[in-house]
């Protein structure tokens, strides 16, 4: 089973939209809750932290105007604390947000040829050389792993 997990406001309805599009495949399941590993292939997205919690908590106050934001702000910054500390520690593939409108072909190229799918017939997507390449800067093919001595920001200043 492939999981696409990310926090909200994250851009996964436009990786998730890609995958369904250009693949067939049966296991596939998009969520927002942090899943266990067990035999999953996971998948996620990592946005700028204050991106991200800005933009969920505009939607939030956007249909709940009686929020006290500065409590949601915290709350959701505890959030998406908690969501990539799990996370990132289970990941096969961490993608950068910022890569998503600009190189969605590469990183769905990367996902196929990593899980091994195959493409709907609909579709052409092109070969990736098995020459042993520099990896592209799309991806973090080997996402930190964290621990309680560092905080999960850090890994966007090392």
């Amino acid at each position: 089973m492939i999981v696409l997990a990310t926090y909200p406001r994250s851009g996964q309805h436009l990786l998730r939209e890609n995958i369904i599009q250009r693949f067939e495949i049966n296991n596939f399941i998009w969520t927002h809750e942090i899943e266990k590993k067990l035999n999953n292939k996971i998948i996620t997205i990592v946005r700028n932290p204050i991106d991200s919690i800005v933009s969920w908590v505009a939607m939030k106050n956007y249909y709940d105007k009686n929020q006290n934001i500065l409590k949601s702000i915290k709350k959701t910054q505890l959030e998406y604390s908690s969501f990539y500390s799990y996370i990132l520690d289970y990941v096969d593939i961490v993608i950068d947000y910022n890569y998503l409108n600009t190189e969605m072909e590469k990183i769905i190229q990367y996902i196929g040829k990593s899980f091994n799918l195959t493409p709907n017939n609909n579709n052409v997507i092109l070969d990736i050389k098995d020459e042993k390449e520099e990896a592209p800067k799309v991806f973090l093919l080997n996402p930190p792993k964290l621990t309680s001595s560092r905080s999960f920001a850090s890994i966007f200043f090392l």
